[in-house]
């Protein structure tokens, strides 16, 4: 039995990645993975098998499903780094099929023009002047390809060079 997508495990590598940092300026970070291997529940959460219509209409309504993780498990990190988040945005495209597939893992046949995943995409700034950029891209695959989770920092690893130690 899976257990789906671990939130703490982002959440805590994004601390992590943050605690080796002296200034942070920006963070990036992209997610990837394989819907069809996690059941029909997270195919219906990420809209798989819908329409383009039904899609865009669901996300209208503001229909995100318990959608993103990535965006939540970030929000996670940013408070546990003592982040105050000032604005948040998101927006979803959804991944269409222009052929009919099968699902690497279920062997469930995906009908063309239909939902296959979805690319969530969310930025959010904090008090502090950081701003986080994510991507989250999750769709059924055909063929095998790996699940990614990479962060990127933009800022000084060095301590500042003009702090001075006085006695």
């Amino acid at each position: 039995m899976g257990t789906g997508s671990q939130d703490l495990a982002q959440a805590n590598l994004l601390t992590l990645l943050a605690s080796g940092c002296h200034r942070i300026k920006s963070v990036r970070g992209t997610l990837s993975g394989n819907s069809d291997a996690f059941g029909p529940r997270v195919l219906w959460k990420y809209h798989v098998g819908e329409t383009r219509e039904e899609f865009e209409r669901a996300i209208k309504n503001d229909d995100y499903r318990g959608l993103p993780n990535l965006p939540l498990s970030t929000e996670a990190a940013i408070a546990d780094l003592g982040l105050t988040i000032k604005s948040t945005s998101k927006s979803a495209q959804p991944i269409i099929l222009d052929r009919d597939i099968i699902g690497k893992v279920s062997g469930t046949k995906f009908l063309k023009n239909t939902v296959v995943g979805i690319v969530i995409t969310a930025i959010i700034e904090t008090e502090q002047g950081i701003t986080f950029n994510l991507v989250d891209s999750v769709k059924v695959r055909e063929k095998p390809e790996k699940d990614e989770d990479i962060w990127f920092t933009n800022g000084s690893l060095k301590p500042n060079p003009t702090t001075s130690m006085a006695r």
